[in-house]
């Protein structure tokens, strides 16, 4: 009787004769008595085993499928409403259908709603990938810019959001056990996010970047160190987070300005060529030159720079009282330990791996979008930490690089061939040699253009979305805007 006395007052529609004899005439005390026992935080998870024993025992689903599915949105009181409301927006997404409403409350409202409804912590994962599939089919079909600095300024500013709900959308598709009924909507999304949007945007910034001989009119990767903490006076953190692309990097500044605590701001430099681990940590080193050697080994200021070690070294070079250290053997050191990091320093590179090193795994590459979202939590929880510990307080976080990635791989037959026999140093989205690889959809530069010096060698890297033909496979590939995001 209180069950089905309170669905008949969120029910927007006629009840079922086998349930009306269940309907008392006191639905006010019943409302109240049934809202506080399903909040109860002793009694929620009963309410949940009672309301599904009751929704067997009276044929729900046989009931509700029956009514219109708008009159179903303001009932809380059975998960089954959810199943249904859940079966509607997935057909209508399948038709891209992103018009559609129920009782004047779209797709992205209904979401958000019955995600603060009592049985949304069911349903979560779900609502939140009907929710970016939406915004994927509403805004991921990629409209190409003018200007490669109209096209740096639309990125920043809204069109990394695509990349964001692709990130999410499978975010959560990998929460599910089951993904049966969402496999559609996942096509549909590969489909926008690769043909509508990545290919089109990869080509749209090449070209553009290439007329404009390279230059965005961003601050350059390898001027970071003299732009921003050689002349600084406050002691500065500065945490690299290997492939923390911009949208990313977004997040994180997003749920940083939510702390009142905090003061963050959010900007871009212009990245290196090949945009890659060795190449872009060298380059926020300080330097007078950043060059390749022979072997192709990165070099600064002719010594080399792959180790922490070498890197603090160098960096005494221009700021003696400096250190670099990896963020790992700082999570679980003691407060004293963690103060005397930074106790007599004016500079500290703290060193995260927390993407790449998913991201370069084969076996772990589909949980690249797990490893962003603990990369964001780490880095927040780290600044937080040394704030409180270590009584500092500026902190810089930015990347070597970013990275591409998508759900269905590219078929061998697709890869751009030719790149590792006529290369020194290859990667999936990058090559440097003597010569340029001589094939449909390859942009070339040259390694003196990048680092500004006399290397003719040439970095060819593809136009498109699309990879060579490696004898080393990383998951992780160069950024194809070529932009490093502080």
């Amino acid at each position: 009787t209180m069950f089905v006395t309170y669905a008949a007052k969120s029910i927007h529609t006629d009840m079922p004769q086998a349930w009306k004899p269940f309907i008392s005439y006191k639905s006010g005390n019943i409302i109240a008595f049934m809202d506080n026992l399903m909040n109860s935080y002793l009694y929620g998870t009963r309410f949940d085993e009672i309301s599904e024993i009751i929704y067997n025992a009276i044929n729900g689903k046989n009931y509700l499928e029956k009514m219109e599915v708008e009159t179903l949105v303001d009932c809380n009181i059975f998960a089954g409403v959810d199943e249904l409301l859940i079966i509607w927006i997935i057909g209508r997404l399948e038709n891209e259908d992103i018009g559609a409403k129920l009782n004047g409350k779209t797709i992205p409202e209904l979401c958000v709603e019955r995600r603060k409804q009592h049985f949304g912590k069911n349903f979560r994962s779900e609502y939140f990938i009907l929710q970016n599939a939406f915004d994927m089919i509403a805004e991921g079909k990629y409209q190409p810019v003018s200007g490669i600095k109209n096209l740096v300024k639309e990125y920043t500013e809204s069109t990394y959001k695509i990349d964001r709900y692709y990130r999410y959308f499978y975010f959560y598709f990998d929460k599910l056990e089951d993904t049966t009924q969402f496999e559609k909507i996942r096509e549909l999304v590969e489909n926008i996010y690769t043909n509508e949007y990545l290919n089109r945007i990869t080509v749209n910034w090449n070209n553009e970047l290439a007329d404009a001989d390279g230059e965005t009119g961003l601050t350059l990767q390898r001027d970071f160190f003299a732009r921003h903490i050689n002349y600084s006076k406050d002691r500065v953190v500065v945490i690299i987070s290997d492939a923390l692309r911009y949208e990313v990097a977004h997040t994180l500044f997003e749920k940083m300005q939510a702390d009142e605590k905090c003061n963050a701001s959010i900007g871009a430099m212009q990245g290196i060529l090949p945009s890659y681990t060795p190449l872009g940590m060298a380059s926020l080193l300080p330097h007078k030159t950043i060059e390749y050697s022979p072997s192709y080994d990165v070099l600064v200021d002719g010594k080399a720079c792959s180790s922490t070690e070498q890197r603090e070294a160098i960096l005494k070079e221009y700021k003696v009282n400096s250190r670099c250290v990896q963020f790992d053997s700082m999570k679980t050191m003691k407060q004293a330990d963690l103060r005397s990091i930074f106790t007599g320093q004016d500079v500290v590179y703290i060193y995260h791996n927390q993407i790449d090193a998913r991201g370069d795994k084969a076996a772990s590459e589909n949980e690249v979008f797990t490893a962003c979202e603990e990369a964001i939590e780490e880095i927040y929880t780290l600044i937080k930490r040394i704030a409180s510990q270590a009584n500092t307080y500026h902190f810089i976080v930015t990347a070597d690089h970013g990275f591409i990635y998508k759900r269905d791989k590219i078929p061998a037959t697709d890869k751009i061939a030719g790149a590792a026999s006529k290369s020194n140093s290859v990667g999936q989205r990058y090559s440097i040699s003597a010569e340029e690889i001589n094939a449909d959809g390859v942009c070339h530069t040259t390694v003196g253009k990048v680092l500004g010096n006399a290397d003719e060698r040439i970095v060819s890297f593809p136009l498109a979305s699309d990879i060579f033909k490696d004898r080393t496979m990383f998951m992780v590939a160069a950024l194809r805007r070529k932009c490093l995001y502080q």
